[in-house]
């Protein structure tokens, strides 16, 4: 697939079908509307960034027990029984955790991603000037899979801005070179190859 041009693999799917997919609903208006409401509250960077990673941990908290399960059966062999894991379901201990971790700062380089979306979430929400964008969502999620992990990212200027600031400074923390004038773009690609 990586050598079909994508016109190709448009015309393999349809554009009716391309165009009938279901698409993210804006959620701009909302994020709008609760952010209004945390900046008048006068609240600092940090307790909103960590109202984001509570909010975050909630939502994938289905996903962090299936992880703890595997871990737990790769390190004993045993699985766990429907009890534990109705348990472990309704115990809010593994939410704690994540966000104590994230509150005393001893996440380390765990939970990267979920770092980057509330910290980028709660930037937005610091910055008064600023509001978000249906795109946003695109956006933030390309970042979080990207900027931990690769040594570049390539975006439009706002985001660019949003990771960079020094209250996140994410470029120097997972040494990313981000970028988004495409004269530093064209600089770190020629960079790659020397």
């Amino acid at each position: 697939m990586w050598n079909i041009p994508l016109n190709e693999l448009c015309k393999a799917i349809g554009y009716n079908e391309l165009n009938n997919m279901p698409r993210m609903p804006d959620l701009s208006n909302l994020l709008n509307e609760d952010a209004d409401i945390e900046r008048e509250k006068n609240l600092q960077f940090k307790k909103v960034f960590l109202d984001e990673i509570f909010y975050m941990v909630i939502e994938i908290k289905p996903l962090l027990n299936e992880a703890m399960e595997y871990l737990y059966n790769q390190e004993t062999g045993n699985v766990a029984t429907e009890a534990e894991q109705k348990a472990a379901n309704e115990s809010k201990t593994l939410v704690n955790m994540v966000c104590n971790l994230f509150r005393l700062e001893k996440e380390g380089a765990n939970f990267p991603t979920l770092k980057v979306d509330a910290a980028i979430h709660a930037a937005v929400i610091m910055d008064k000037m600023r509001n978000f964008t249906a795109n946003d969502y695109y956006d933030f999620r390309h970042a979080q899979a990207a900027v931990p992990y690769c040594d570049y990212f390539f975006t439009e200027k706002n985001l660019k801005y949003l990771l960079t600031i020094n209250s996140l400074a994410f470029d120097k923390e997972y040494n990313c070179e981000i970028a988004s004038a495409p004269k530093d773009v064209q600089r770190a690609l020629e960079g790659v190859g020397a």
